[in-house]
């Protein structure tokens, strides 16, 4: 069909071969390094399930081969984000987005707030009005974090209900989380949990007790989806700052501080 004789370019490296090698092949493989002492084997893999037999596999059957470990002990298996339609996302397509992109346009809390609205193993269709959806929903959150601060100011040191409320808040608990991690059911204990507190924020006088008591608990419970409350920004420089003592603590093998600052 091309008129000639082809012949297979003998450079060429498979896709699926050279991606099962990179757990221990960027690492310094064969050389026993410090790298491949402290990355590998790791602990948790987290991927698609569209891409379990073609990488997942060859990475576990490979790591086997040429280290006599796994890879890693683990493998969460995520659905994955589609387009408006329900098409998956890609190149070819040209219906994809870039993450590094999107929190340029806005809050990187406005992005994990509309990931967590969906359980981690179904499918989550990506859209504008979805993300403006997620962006009025955070604002309410971060809201009732403003009015309690601000009713902090002028609350009472002790009230006579203030155990009796504090128990009301106590057993609306985010149990639903622990069921596979089920974020969404979390994000519905969350919005419960705010509607409760706006009732108490509505009364003439606050419990200071109470108030700080919700605002730890609200700390933790919206850390679950890493949202945390409104502060000033960092500076570029202090942005740049971190960037740099990060890279020095990779040049000087230093992992844990290298993970940390990430």
């Amino acid at each position: 069909k091309c008129g000639k004789p082809m012949r297979q370019d003998p450079d060429t490296l498979d896709t699926w071969f050279s991606s099962a090698l990179w757990p221990f092949s960027t690492l310094g493989w064969p050389d026993k390094t410090e790298e491949m002492d402290y990355f590998y084997p790791t602990n948790t893999l987290v991927t698609g399930y569209d891409i379990i037999p073609f990488w997942v596999m060859r990475m576990m059957f490979s790591g086997l081969e040429h280290t006599g470990q796994v890879p890693f002990d683990t493998v969460l298996i995520h659905g994955l984000v589609r387009d408006s339609q329900g098409r998956k996302m890609s190149k070819s397509l040209g219906n994809f987005v870039l993450v590094h992109d999107l929190i340029q346009q806005l809050d990187p809390q406005v992005l994990r707030f509309f990931l967590a609205s969906a359980h981690y193993r179904r499918p989550l269709k990506f859209s504008e009005a979805a993300l403006q959806e997620a962006a009025v929903n955070l604002e309410k959150v971060q809201t009732t974090f403003k009015n309690a601060r601000y009713r902090l100011e002028t609350a009472v040191d002790a009230l006579p209900e203030a155990a009796e409320r504090l128990a009301k808040f106590e057993a609306i608990e985010a149990e639903e989380m622990d069921d596979d991690f089920n974020a969404a059911n979390g994000m519905t204990v969350l919005y419960q949990w705010l509607k409760e507190w706006n009732v108490y924020l509505e009364q003439e006088v606050v419990s200071a007790a109470v108030l700080e008591a919700l605002l730890e608990k609200a700390a933790v419970l919206c850390g679950i989806f890493g949202i945390v409350e409104k502060q000033e920004a960092l500076l570029d420089d202090d942005i740049q700052a971190l960037i740099d003592e990060r890279l020095e603590a990779r040049k000087a093998k230093n992992f844990a501080r290298s993970d940390e600052i990430r």
